[in-house]
């Protein structure tokens, strides 16, 4: 049908290069013959079109669309009825006015009635972007038809970009890698550069004047394709390429930024067309250098290369629209909506890539827990032979030990040897209560009973019952409480002071201070350095070990291994220093808010 046929008769060009041309003066201009494809380049000229367009054989209504959506400028100068008499303007005795879009449809989509034999309508275009553009008139009922069709195009790849977002996000949580985190900026400069191009910001704007849309999008324009460059160059980063070759991006990388300033306060068309000729140029550097690069990555070297080997011969037409070229082979209009695809698809693989290596890692750490998990039964097994056979030492050795206390006490000895036996006893008991507590730790976390506990109070309880009692020293400016079990608290601490007295000087002090820091129950206790010297920071929290100077001593070397165990089944962290001879145990638990 002819209702569905273009109704456009013939398209007339006229370059206003002062951009001072008014309606009135149009009529004697010399219009060059054009067809609907119009291709400029960049220029700081306005351009004046003279349409002619036929009505449908139905008689209806025609719908005028001017593509892109987002040129700063556009005027339709449509004939106008009798009795709108203000504004008008006399061309070859018929009277113009300037003719709004139609709202709802879409941007620069304008409702015209012609006569029966047609019409002359005119059209002034600028803008600081690239005039490549085309014209389509046809029935209002085609054109939103064909409209409706192009929203659920747009849409859906709209809604494919916003997932491709979504996915890389996720991924960057994953595996913080910088390709993944350039991404980002990319992805949602390129969503809302897709909302200005397909129309929708100046349909959700309508208030604000157009001009300043066109401003804001020109500025996501520019930050688009800074992005563009950083993603591009840290992709290519990973395949290691020649050093040159990465200078002369980075030098293009700074002349992008350099077109900020000229955008801001010099000239925007100027600006914008320096950043068009780098982007134009851009695919074949990359390429170039991908070629140079020595070594692959999860991406691939040999994807990467493709990518660029493609956009490079796309670039060959975009080059060509930017200056101005106005062939039948350069007449598409989408350019940058065919790089946003395959970028998209790029990005796809890129974040598959990913995706399969997490997969691989999630398979080796499950592999991983589970071999740990195994070896834990079997350690839980050893631990229980290990635990039965302690607790038949603890008996007998108890045993034969009381016995020898009975018989000691029978005999005639002095004080003070009496005193070393008695010591004796005791240091034994204790190294056999720390391999029972030691053979405990792996089920603590199944023992402990939580409850308020005041740290102060258990702190006080255990330096009561110590024979020296008078060189330890509490000090403490509050009285903080956690969540905790307090008989564990107490082998912690009873572990801890015992060390600082068993090992400092004999006539010297054990201080102990108890203070609250930023909701944390912080104790340290610290004494003189004594004869066993300082131990090996990065091993004192071993188990077994001892300091090779320890002479004289009883011990067993798990007693501090066991501290580490139950202040972390506490949520808590413990910590050794040494300063100026004085050494420290800093010991932290959350408080109770």
């Amino acid at each position: 049908m002819r209702a569905q046929e273009e109704l456009i008769e013939a398209v007339g060009l006229f370059e206003d290069k002062t951009a001072t041309v008014q309606l009135q003066d149009i009529s004697n201009k010399d219009f060059k013959k054009s067809d609907r494809y119009i291709n400029l380049g960049y220029s700081s000229s306005a351009y004046w079109l003279r349409v002619r367009i036929q009505q449908p054989l139905d008689g209806g209504s025609v719908a005028l669309t001017v593509s892109p959506q987002m040129l700063d400028e556009v005027l339709l100068f449509a004939p106008a009825p009798r009795s709108a008499m203000e504004s008008r303007v006399i061309i070859n005795n018929i009277p113009y006015e300037i003719k709004g879009r139609s709202s709802g449809i879409a941007p620069r989509t304008y409702i015209l009635l012609p006569p029966e034999l047609g019409e002359e309508y005119f059209l002034r275009i600028a803008s600081s972007g690239s005039l490549s553009l085309t014209l389509s008139a046809k029935s209002t009922g085609d054109t939103i038809r064909a409209i409706n069709i192009l929203h659920l195009a747009q849409f859906g790849y709209l809604t494919w970009v916003m997932l491709i977002f979504i996915w890389a996000v996720r991924a960057y949580n994953l595996f913080k890698d910088p390709i993944l985190l350039y991404s980002l900026p990319l992805l949602s400069l390129w969503i809302i550069h897709n909302f200005y191009s397909f129309g929708y910001i100046p349909i959700l704007f309508e208030n604000y004047e157009f001009k300043y849309l066109a401003v804001i999008f020109r500025f996501v324009v520019l930050s688009l394709s800074l992005s563009v460059f950083l993603f591009h160059r840290n992709m290519i980063l990973q395949h290691q390429p020649s050093r040159h070759l990465m200078l002369l991006i980075d030098s293009q990388i700074f002349y992008i930024m350099l077109m900020y300033l000229i955008f801001f306060a010099y000239d925007r068309s100027i600006a914008l067309k320096m950043n068009a000729y780098f982007l134009a140029v851009s695919p074949i550097l990359f390429l170039i250098t991908s070629i140079s690069a020595k070594k692959d990555s999860l991406v691939g070297l040999r994807t990467v290369r493709v990518f660029f080997t493609v956009v490079s011969f796309m670039n060959i037409f975009w080059v060509a629209r930017l200056v101005g070229l106005n062939m039948d082979y350069v007449k598409f209009q989408s350019n940058a909506l065919l790089y946003g695809i395959f970028s998209t698809i790029l990005m796809f693989h890129v974040l598959a890539k990913y995706s399969k290596e997490a997969s691989r890692l999630v398979k080796i750490d499950k592999e991983r827990i589970s071999h740990l998990k195994q070896r834990e039964l079997v350690e839980l097994e050893k631990n229980k032979t290990l635990i039965g056979f302690f607790d038949m030492l603890t008996h007998e050795t108890k045993n034969a030990l009381s016995i020898i206390s009975i018989n000691v006490s029978s005999m005639h000895l002095d004080a003070d040897k009496r005193k070393r036996v008695d010591r004796a006893i005791s240091d034994l008991n204790k190294v056999i209560e720390r391999c029972n507590q030691s053979a405990r730790l792996p089920s603590i976390y199944e023992k402990i009973e939580v409850h308020s506990c005041d740290i102060l109070s258990i702190l006080e309880d255990i330096c009561v019952n110590q024979q020296e009692r008078s060189r330890i020293s509490i000090h403490s400016v509050s009285q903080p409480f956690i969540m905790g079990d307090q008989i564990f608290l107490k082998v912690i601490f009873s572990n801890l002071l015992e060390n600082a007295l068993k090992y400092s000087p004999a006539d010297s002090k054990v201080n102990i201070a108890l203070e609250e820091q930023k909701g944390a129950a912080v104790l340290v206790f610290e004494n003189e350095m004594g004869e066993a010297g300082i131990p090996d920071a990065e091993k004192v929290f071993q188990r077994l070990y001892r300091n090779a100077k320890v002479h004289g001593k009883s011990g067993s070397g798990l007693g501090l291994h066991i501290c580490d165990s139950l202040v972390r089944a506490h949520y808590g962290s413990i910590r050794f220093e040494s300063v100026d001879g004085r050494i420290r145990f800093i010991v932290s638990f959350p408080c109770i808010i």
